[in-house]
């Protein structure tokens, strides 16, 4: 898993752990990241397999869940690699973050 920064900056990455066939896997930072209110981040994985879990236009319009949000056409994918993910989709891809507010 890769966190990335608003100019495509690798910020944090973990490598999971102990996966299983099917479900949701979890993986941690060894640290907590600090982040910037009004930035834009992207959060990726890759896997060598090929599967992912989509659902198609979940991301046809706007979607925002406390202080997070992805605008409509705000998912990206990136195949074949490990780069900054940037073309751009209405797909959700079900990547998502654990995020705690700080002070």
């Amino acid at each position: 898993a890769t966190l990335w920064g608003p100019t495509g900056l690798q910020i944090a990455t973990a490598t999971y752990q102990a996966e299983t066939a099917s479900g949701w896997q979890t993986v941690l930072f060894d640290i907590p990241v600090t982040v910037t209110v009004g930035a834009t981040y992207t959060v990726s994985y890759h896997t060598n397999t090929g599967h992912y879990a989509l659902t198609l236009n979940g991301f046809a319009g706007p979607y925002s869940r406390g202080p997070l949000s992805v605008p409509a056409g705000g998912a990206v994918y990136s195949y074949g690699s490990t780069a900054w993910p940037t073309n751009s989709s209405n797909h959700n891809y079900w990547v998502d973050v654990v995020f705690v507010p700080g002070n």
